[in-house]
């Protein structure tokens, strides 16, 4: 093979199907220098698997609302655009730690709406500053960040 030519190879790789692959490739020139001596070009990879497109179609975003801003005693935080289903509402302090959830297993609406009464889960105020509200609902996570607490 000369300087320029090109040869077409298929490799089978039905065999590592559902499996995490990499793929290498290298050329050993005289006394184990490495070398690169080939070029790979025109790479296409081909599937049987079939796949329903509406299963890849992205979720509108939850909408997630929260009064007053800043608060102090109570915090009402209402989220919209939700699914029928379980749901969750986590609260962040500014370092990360969860202060306070809230559950419900089984929405029968597309809103939801809860009073947050400012206490931690030892019941006790937590800090002034920043907080993070994480909603999560099945296959969407909303994270809104503009809440701040006074005291």
């Amino acid at each position: 093979m000369g300087v320029g030519d090109w040869e077409h190879y298929d490799l089978d790789l039905s065999a590592l199907s559902g499996q995490s692959i990499e793929l290498s490739f290298s050329s050993r020139g005289i006394w184990g220098v490495n070398y690169a001596t080939f070029w790979i070009d025109d790479i296409h990879l081909y599937t049987d698997n079939s796949y329903s497109e509406a299963q890849y179609l992205l979720s509108p975003p939850l909408r997630v609302l929260s009064s007053p801003n800043p608060f102090t005693r109570e915090l009402a935080i209402a989220v919209q655009g939700l699914d029928k289903g379980p749901l969750q509402l986590d609260i962040y302090n500014i370092k990360g730690q969860k202060v306070c959830s809230k559950k419900t297993n089984s929405l029968t609406s597309s809103a939801f709406s809860v009073n947050w009464n400012v206490l931690d889960y030892a019941g006790r105020e937590p800090a002034a500053g920043v907080y993070f509200l994480k909603v999560s609902a099945p296959n969407r996570v909303t994270t809104i960040r503009k809440i701040l607490k006074l005291h």
